[in-house]
């Protein structure tokens, strides 16, 4: 049976965030030219910011599994869009949820709905997308298949004025803004390097759009906090390629573009459990976020958690693994791929391996931070090494022993529109 609910003076709030497609060097919080994420800088001087996060693969599904589960998408058996959180395994919001919190997720596109599993542990899930409420471009579409950041944030706004209810919050909001098609709803007029292309400026402008709603859902929360307040976490699924290594999307590959990531811890009222303008340099992981929301609010964490503390001592060299799932094609949009794709990182060296490709990279990112110079043509017993260690990783964590459902034709469809083929 679950205990009596806490009040909001007994636990604070807990808000996580995730803006789809965000990487990490296209914010200023970062230290991007252009001003795209004001609010988000604000919210690091009030915190800490981690300045080289990572997501465990480039793709919506099995990255917002890893961070709900602080478990490996290998070891979830979730790969791709389209793959389901069995049921078996422990989320925060289950976790929240346990511990006398009111659970409620808005979500703003199809690879993170509720029959996906990432529904589990939360009491209200708001995943009901309108054409008149889709992204610019996707309006028009028969069925829709997702919403632009302002859409749900009115959808959040709506369900926590209709409360009556003095149980803590655990939240998770979703906006899907800034994912392709760059067309943002609002002009922003920033001012851009010259000679940048227009691609960019469009996704600069769904990231300022997306940064803008983030401070209006934050207003939103704190008018009804209790005295502990609300611990915040902003962070994201994937990158994006924008070009780099001649790739616009993300989902191919496991670049630092695709898969560096902003995150951003706050507690305003917590009394000095999170630092206040600090930066963490060494390396995390989504699979961090949850021990870390759990620790923060009290809570005690279940023992498959696979994260470490965000805020404890790190080891810059820990290892952090990437996988990319499987293509059964040669190649996706004339850009060749096949098979698996997986990576380490390990302080500033990282390795890169894709077998049917015959691709094996090496970096060391601290004179080429664009993985620009392969090292392992050069260093072969080095580039085999880090094969060892990758090898022994995958026999470490198997892959669980369960069969993902077929996608009905509804849900290829959707996945389609959204640009996700094999």
């Amino acid at each position: 049976a679950r205990p009596a609910p806490a009040s909001m003076a007994e636990r604070p709030n807990v808000l996580l965030v995730t803006i789809d497609t965000l990487r990490a060097d296209h914010c200023s919080a970062y230290g991007y030219s252009v001003a795209t994420t004001p609010v988000l800088e604000g919210l690091a001087r009030r915190g800490t910011l981690f300045r080289r996060a990572y997501a465990p693969t480039a793709t919506t599904s099995p990255s917002h599994a890893a961070l709900l589960t602080s478990r490996h998408p290998r070891r979830l058996g979730v790969f791709k869009n389209g793959h389901v959180i069995h049921d078996d395994e422990i989320t925060l919001a289950e976790i929240f949820a346990d511990a006398g919190y009111a659970t409620a997720a808005f979500v703003s596109s199809v690879p993170v709905r509720a029959k996906f599993g990432f529904g589990q542990g939360f009491e209200h899930f708001d995943d009901a997308f309108t054409r008149e409420d889709a992204s610019v471009g996707r309006e028009k579409l028969k069925k829709p298949h997702d919403r632009i950041a302002g859409s749900t944030l009115r959808e959040f706004r709506t369900w926590l004025a209709a409360r009556d209810d003095e149980r803590p919050l655990f939240l998770w909001v979703h906006f899907v803004d800034p994912h392709g098609p760059y067309r943002a709803p609002e002009r922003f007029r920033g001012t851009w390097p010259k000679g940048t292309k227009g691609s960019i400026r469009r996704y600069d402008q769904e990231v300022r759009y997306a940064d803008k709603r983030l401070g209006l859902l934050m207003s939103s929360l704190h008018a009804i906090e209790g005295d502990l307040g609300t611990i915040v976490l902003v962070t994201s699924d994937h990158g994006e390629g924008l070009g780099d290594h001649g790739w616009n999307a993300h989902g191919i590959n496991l670049y630092e573009e695709a898969v560096r990531v902003p995150m951003v811890l706050s507690w305003r009222k917590g009394k000095g459990a999170v630092p206040r303008a600090q930066v963490v340099e060494e390396p995390v992981t989504l699979l961090d976020v949850a021990p870390t929301l759990v620790r923060l609010a009290g809570l005690d964490a279940p023992d498959g958690f696979e994260g470490v503390d965000l805020l404890g001592k790190h080891d810059p060299e820990r290892p952090i693994h990437f996988l990319r799932r499987h293509y059964n094609a040669s190649a996706v949009r004339k850009k060749r791929v096949r098979g698996q794709m997986f990576a380490i990182l390990s302080g500033h060296d990282k390795y890169i391996e894709a077998s049917e490709e015959d691709r094996i990279e090496l970096y060391d990112l601290d004179p080429d931070p664009g993985e620009l110079n392969n090292l392992a043509p050069e260093r072969r017993a080095e580039a085999g090494a880090w094969a060892g260690r990758l090898a022994a990783w995958r026999d470490a964590v198997p892959v669980p022993d369960r069969e993902q459902p077929e996608l009905s034709d509804d849900d290829l469809e959707a996945l389609r529109a959204l640009g996700y083929v094999d």
